[in-house]
Formats: C-alpha cells, sequence, structure tokens
C-alpha cells in the first residue's frame, strides 16, 4: 500500500517514479509496481524503515496547468535515480515530458558541458511494448534496460506482466531487477542534489523545438 510520500533532504528517495496518470481507479498497477520495487530496495539498501519517508517517490496527484506540488519539485531534485515508465500515454503527457526535462537539467548541471554525458541516472522501464519508430529523440537518447527478462518483457510490457494471471512470477522478478537496478545506478553515478526549479523553467521534452 503506497503510503504518503514526505520528501526528506537528509534521507533522499532512491528513486522518482514518473508515470502518465489516468484515474485512482485504472492506475492501481503503477500504485502495485512503486510498492512492490519499494520492498525490494528496503531489503536492498540500508534506507531507513520510516512510516512517514518512502525509499520511493510518486505523485498521485492530478495536475492542471502549472499546478506542481513543492513536494514533487523536491522530490525531482533531490531523488537519486529517475524511473519513466514509458507508453504511448507517456509520451503524450506534457507533465512526464516535463518531469524528464527537470532531471535531465539537474544531470547537466553536475556535469557541466565538458564531462562525461554517457552515464544517466535514469532507468527507462517499458510500460507497454515501444513503437521504435515513434521514439521521441530524449527517450531514444537513453540507455534501455532488458532487466534480465524473457522476451515476455519486451511484448507485452511490465504493465502486461502486472495484468496476466500467470505472469505473477516473472512481475515479481522484473520489479526486483528493477529495484536492483535502481541501487546499481545510484551507485555509480552518484548524482548530487540539484536545484529547485520552478514549472516555468521546463519545457517538454518530447516535443521538437518548433513545438514548444
Amino acid at each position: 500500500m503506497v503510503k504518503t510520500t514526505r520528501v526528506d533532504p537528509e534521507h533522499p528517495p532512491y528513486f522518482f517514479l514518473s508515470y502518465a496518470r489516468i484515474d485512482k481507479q485504472k492506475d492501481k498497477p503503477v500504485l502495485r509496481t512503486f510498492d512492490a520495487i519499494c520492498e525490494h530496495l528496503m531489503h536492498l539498501t540500508d534506507f531507513p524503515d520510516d512510516q512517514e519517508v518512502s525509499v520511493g517517490f510518486i505523485d498521485q496527484g492530478m495536475r492542471t496547468g502549472t499546478d506542481w506540488s513543492k513536494e514533487v519539485m523536491l522530490a525531482l531534485s533531490l531523488c537519486r535515480v529517475f524511473v519513466p515508465l514509458l507508453c504511448d500515454r507517456y509520451f503524450a503527457s506534457d507533465f512526464c515530458g516535463k518531469e524528464l526535462d527537470a532531471f535531465m537539467r539537474r544531470e547537466l548541471d553536475h556535469r557541466g558541458p565538458d564531462r562525461d554525458s554517457t552515464l544517466h541516472a535514469v532507468v527507462p522501464v517499458w510500460w507497454s511494448p515501444p513503437d521504435d519508430q515513434r521514439l521521441p529523440k530524449a527517450v531514444a537518447a537513453l540507455q534501455t534496460y532488458d532487466f534480465d527478462m524473457s522476451d515476455q518483457y519486451h511484448r507485452v510490457g511490465l504493465y502486461g506482466l502486472t495484468s496476466i494471471s500467470n505472469r505473477e512470477s516473472e512481475f515479481g522478478e522484473a520489479t526486483w531487477n528493477i529495484a536492483y537496478e535502481i541501487k546499481r545506478t545510484a551507485r555509480d553515478t552518484e548524482l548530487p542534489p540539484g536545484k529547485v526549479r520552478t514549472p516555468e523553467e521546463l519545457r517538454n521534452v518530447f516535443l521538437d523545438e518548433e513545438e514548444q
């Protein structure tokens, strides 16, 4: 069960789960996935067991316009790893495009223009099967992971594994592997906290420059 997410700068979340919202009922598979990854990370790391602070961050609010909570912006500036749930709905979301922009700007601020840019603290997860012909440039440039999964993950995505009754063991394996990759990426990148940005500073990275 997802607990109320409070961001504590003393214990920054290991990951920010970015997803395209539908409504509370239809988003239940996302929340189940978040819970599973959090549970695995609590066993894989020494993150404190605090009833008010979660090892991961997920925004369950339904935002409109520039209605971004301070907790969301703070989490984007502090989280160690950014985990987008990629699907067509994600690419169509202005908020998701701006969340990714906020994190990528933070990475760029840390690296600087002359530093190696091949290592990203972004762990993309395919929520539904990809269409390589339709990938936004910002996503195509990211490293992808198969999480040591069978072809089933690539055929149906993580959402498919949550929905097909006989795939429960594969869902458990997938979320464990994602949690492990989050831990490894956090260790290898050591991304420091960044600037807390405002929504007005951000752009939707899924749109071409002329569409902004």
